[in-house]
């Protein structure tokens, strides 16, 4: 069965905000209910995604290693890892007082 691109991204949108509400309201049970910090969900959180990543690309057969091959791309793309991971952090941080 073919589906449009724009059904997929459509799908994908909606799988992806149905998840970030769930995650929420998991954190929030999590954070009322246990002993857990912020700090230490919001790394597996993170470490969770890449791994969900990863295997979707073993899935998809799509070759990680492919951006990495240009030299001048290096750097950028680890700031901008750097950046994203950063923002993240202080982000999910930020709206939460322990």
């Amino acid at each position: 069965m073919q589906f449009s691109r724009e059904f997929k991204g459509i799908f994908l949108a909606s799988i992806s905000a149905t998840f970030w509400g769930v995650s929420g309201a998991v954190a929030q049970t999590l954070f009322d209910t246990t002993d857990i910090n912020s700090i230490w969900l919001t790394g597996i959180r993170m470490l969770g995604a890449g791994i969900a990543l990863f295997l979707v690309s073993l899935v998809t057969h799509v070759d990680l290693w492919s951006i990495w091959r240009q030299p001048r791309d290096l750097l950028h793309r680890s700031l901008h890892v750097a950046r994203a991971d950063a923002s993240t952090v202080h982000v999910f941080l930020g709206g939460r007082s322990e």
